[in-house]
């Protein structure tokens, strides 16, 4: 009987706490969105102090251009190597986007002095510092009037449970900053994905839609990829030239997804979409900077209603105002060091730093990608030719990059069909090994690679024509480890 009691009394306390919860839950604020975005806090943690831009002020009314912090918030290398676009922004202390630096507002770029790109950055191995002479600033404000599309994409998962709330008044706030040329939709995702609201202009569509929706859609899993890859989808209903955005509220969980992260990558790279990701006390921060860095977006952690706020006015704000700078860059497959310099006056010089990757091995990459650039040879010959020594550069580098150094590669040896099958076995072999040697011989360890000859197996193009088969004389890379 002590031990039934003991039980009962276990039993009752469980179910109390439960109740207490529920309650606890179930109970809405009084408060309107704004006062409840104004005081409460996500955790009892301290808030982090981040500096938000907050408004416009021209530089004719800086006082101190010393203290003016000058960033490149985002690169874009989409068109390379035909054009790179940097977004650069200079603000005060205070978060004020400061103005009239470039045309069409001043008369000349003058202020901006220097631009130069460095390869080969590995501390390893030599630098080349390129001066980018030619290169354009071109200043955007909210007077350009440019029409975005913007998908609020919030994660209705079981582990978001306790700030739905929050989530629901942040993006009926959002609706309310947007402005009149804009278009919003929302959108959710738990282990499925949902539409909420489709792309619309009208605000009080846009709300009255999302108020009557809001609370359906819940679950437990969370497929965090499969949703952001169909937001990317959702915009090839609008015109292309409209900037594309999504702003994803998650705590970056996800254990349901069949999306891999290189698929939201390569997709928000092929449909220029740029994923701004917000999170929310305690979270998977490499996950959802990750995100946001790869597709040129920004990672914002959130601890108050307040800073939510904050954050979308600085996102709205970001993508008013900055500083478009345009160039062609050097030719080089590999990593890209960005300096930019900004002298508004002779005793202060303001320096911006960025970097973008045209590596054909990189973070994003699945151990069955390669590099995708092809070593051929001449006819019945191993040895490599004087045009393959660039291709080998480049390698070299990226193997010697910090984000690769634990790449393992395959060198696989193909020939073409001319020949018999014993011999052109032994001359892939020796294709691949040629390769091997050039990569030891410049400083990557033994150990990292494997020559492997496939012969005439497995060719690139019917060996038809004599241009097919020079180029199923070739060696190729199949990424072994990473």
């Amino acid at each position: 009987m002590r031990y039934r009691v003991r039980e009962f009394t276990q039993l009752y306390s469980f179910v109390f706490c439960a109740l207490a919860l529920t309650v606890l839950f179930s109970c809405r604020s009084t408060k309107s969105a704004e006062e409840q975005l104004a005081d409460t806090d996500l955790t009892k943690d301290p808030p982090k102090q981040t500096l938000f831009l907050t408004g416009t002020k021209p530089i004719e009314q800086v006082t101190n251009t010393n203290a003016l912090q000058f960033t490149i918030e985002r690169v874009e290398s989409n068109d390379y190597p035909k054009e790179i676009r940097l977004f650069a922004r200079v603000f005060d202390s205070t978060g004020n986007f400061i103005t009239n630096l470039a045309p069409p507002v001043r008369g000349s770029q003058e202020y901006w002095k220097k631009l130069t790109e460095t390869v080969a950055v590995n501390q390893k191995r030599r630098k080349r510092t390129i001066d980018i002479k030619d290169f354009t600033v071109r200043e955007y404000g909210a007077s350009d009037s440019i029409p975005y599309a913007i998908n609020l994409l919030i994660d209705y998962s079981g582990s978001m449970n306790g700030v739905m709330d929050i989530l629901h008044d942040g993006a009926e706030m959002f609706i309310g900053l947007k402005q009149r040329q804009d278009q919003i939709a929302i959108t959710s995702f738990n282990k499925a994905f949902a539409v909420k609201v489709p792309f619309a202009a009208d605000k009080s569509y846009l709300t009255d839609r999302f108020r009557r929706v809001k609370q359906n859609d819940f679950g437990s899993y969370s497929a965090m990829y499969d949703a952001l890859l169909k937001s990317i989808r959702m915009f090839d209903s609008l015109p292309q030239e409209m900037p594309r955005n999504i702003i994803m509220f998650s705590d970056g969980d996800d254990n349901f997804s069949t999306t891999k992260a290189r698929e939201v990558y390569l997709a928000a790279k092929e449909h220029n979409v740029h994923i701004f990701s917000v999170g929310f006390g305690y979270t998977h921060d490499d996950v959802l900077q990750f995100i946001a860095e790869q597709t040129g977006g920004k990672y914002y952690q959130v601890f108050t209603k307040q800073a939510l706020r904050n954050v979308f006015l600085e996102i709205y704000q970001s993508l008013r105002n900055y500083y478009l700078v345009t160039y062609k860059p050097p030719v080089f497959a590999g990593e890209h060091k960005i300096e930019l310099d900004l002298q508004i006056n002779a005793s202060d010089t303001l320096k911006a730093y960025g970097a973008y990757s045209t590596a054909d091995i990189d973070i994003t990459s699945n151990p069955s990608d390669s590099f995708k650039k092809l070593i051929t040879f001449e006819y019945n010959k191993s040895t490599l030719r004087p045009e393959s020594e660039s291709i080998i550069e480049e390698l070299v580098d990226q193997l010697m990059s910090p984000k690769n150094e634990n790449v393992w590669l395959e060198v696989q040896g193909h020939t073409d069909s001319t020949g018999g099958v014993e011999y052109n076995q032994r001359l892939s072999e020796a294709r691949a090994q040629a390769v091997v040697n050039a990569l030891i011989q410049r400083g990557i360890d033994t150990k990292r690679l494997v020559a492997r000859g496939m012969g005439m197996m497995y060719p690139l193009k019917p060996n038809d024509t004599e241009e097919n088969r020079a180029l199923n004389r070739r060696t190729e890379f199949r990424v072994l480890r990473k």
